[in-house]
């Protein structure tokens, strides 16, 4: 199998290889999983933790910081 190198942003990939057919030989497992990971430029996000004292009265803004860990390089 030959992986082609991408800059598509996706997640990771998994396949399945089935053995049957043995000669001279048994199978003791049969299937076996493959994983093409990803390794573009996937942006993450985080969101910052945030206090905020309650008062006796009226309402009180909490304002949480959201990051974006890098741009993506494409869509």
């Amino acid at each position: 199998m030959n992986v082609t190198g991408d800059t598509k942003l996706e997640g990771n990939e998994t396949f399945l290889v089935n053995l049957s057919g043995a000669a001279n030989a048994s199978i003791a497992d049969n299937q076996g999983i493959g994983t093409i990971t990803n390794d573009d430029n996937v942006p993450s996000l985080s969101i910052g933790d945030v206090t905020v004292t309650e008062g006796d009265a009226g309402t009180v803004a909490a304002v949480f910081t959201v990051s974006l860990s890098t741009p993506p390089t494409r869509w």
